[in-house]
């Protein structure tokens, strides 16, 4: 059994190696993952990211339109983030992810309607292929806009083309990240009002390295 020491070793090293080795570390944890990550109390973020997700795009909604949003689990992993999205109320939950040994833990649990393979990077193989345009309500992304793994430059276009025209996007910036540039690469959507910033939240992530880490939780809304 891992400790979650070595396991930050190891985190460390692929991050510094790139986005295709990070993949390739999580596929290596898959089966541990959800032991390690609960032990630094990193969980707390994704539960309070659905609720806050639930709440920006239910309010004044009747039962019946409820139970119609369609909502993205960006980088779903094992899916404990999408178990949340089911708990906090949402009957319809996509995930998408590349790492594929996290993808089968995640199929077994059955809270999916639909798994996507793709990731958010620069290139053009990159992004979700197989998701057309406009097709949610909301998203909610945790644990990716992080240091080596996805940068909130390359995620932005995704994230402002999957979402439909009023949708609502939750998504955690880790403080590995620099927060001014975070901020900086949100403001060509803002100023060509695609994107409507509704509030940024700090917020305590995770125990790394033994180190209480945070976060910023970004809530949006696609104009």
């Amino acid at each position: 059994m891992t400790s979650v020491d070595a396991y930050d070793e190891e985190y460390d090293s692929a991050r510094l190696s790139g986005t295709n080795a990070v993949v390739e570390f999580y596929n290596s944890y898959a089966e541990e993952y959800e032991r390690i990550l609960d032990e630094q109390v990193f969980f707390w973020i994704g539960e309070y990211s659905a609720g806050v997700l639930w709440k920006v795009m239910t309010d004044k909604k009747t039962d019946e339109e409820k139970a119609n949003l369609a909502v993205l689990d960006v980088a779903c992993g094992t899916g404990k983030t999408g178990e949340f999205l089911k708990e906090v109320g949402f009957s319809i939950v996509d995930g998408c992810d590349p790492a594929l040994k996290m993808v089968e833990i995640a199929k077994q649990k059955k809270i999916f309607r639909d798994i996507h393979i793709g990731q958010m990077g620069p290139n053009p193989e990159d992004g979700f292929k197989t998701i057309p345009d406009g097709t949610y309500d909301g998203l909610l992304c945790v644990g990716c806009l992080t240091r080596g793994a996805a940068a909130v430059k390359d995620a932005l276009p995704e994230f402002v083309r999957v979402l439909k025209k009023g949708g609502y996007g939750v998504y955690v910036i880790s403080q590995s990240l620099n927060k001014i540039d975070a901020l900086k690469d949100h403001l060509k959507y803002f100023e060509s009002q695609q994107l409507d910033i509704i509030t940024i939240e700090k917020k305590f992530y995770r125990i790394y390295n033994e180190v209480t880490t945070y976060c910023h939780v970004y809530i949006v809304q696609k104009m």
